[in-house]
């Protein structure tokens, strides 16, 4: 009988090969591992690109970040989204966000990596934000 992974009738017993089919077999395997390897390397560089690319609006204007006032990013128009999602109540969308800052949350403190206290942004005005994610922004740009 048929199961998730075949017919276990058809399966090859690697004992039963000789020791040039076993090695033939893994060098296949070997070579097919290393062609996804590659090309998941080139989707993830690909990906990487098209999300720095600037949004444009129909007209082929660029759409300035309401943060840095230059062009916004893919990659920033997609934060944002998820950000947007956030604050009407997506919960999974709150944990993308939390996840990609690597923070922990208890049900007394919010805290980052290292334990590092977040609460302060909790306290701090709408314009005090926007200048330290403008910030925060010009530092990933460094990095890239």
């Amino acid at each position: 009988m048929a199961t998730k992974r075949g017919n276990p009738q058809n399966f090859l017993d690697p004992n039963k090969m000789t020791p040039e089919e076993r090695q033939e077999r893994a060098r296949n395997g070997g070579r097919k591992s290393g062609i996804v390897r590659r090309d998941k390397r080139t989707s993830r560089e690909r990906l990487a690109l098209l999300l720095q690319l600037a949004m444009t609006d129909n007209e082929g204007h660029g759409i300035k970040s309401p943060i840095t006032g230059k062009a916004m990013s893919v990659g920033e128009a997609i934060d944002t989204a998820v950000i947007k999602k956030a604050v009407k109540g997506d919960i999974r969308a709150v944990e993308v966000i939390y996840d990609l800052l690597n923070v922990r949350v208890t049900r007394t403190e919010i805290t980052g990596a290292g334990g590092k206290d977040l609460m302060p942004a909790s306290k701090m005005s709408d314009e005090e934000l926007k200048e330290e994610i403008r910030k925060l922004s010009e530092k990933l740009d460094d990095r890239l």
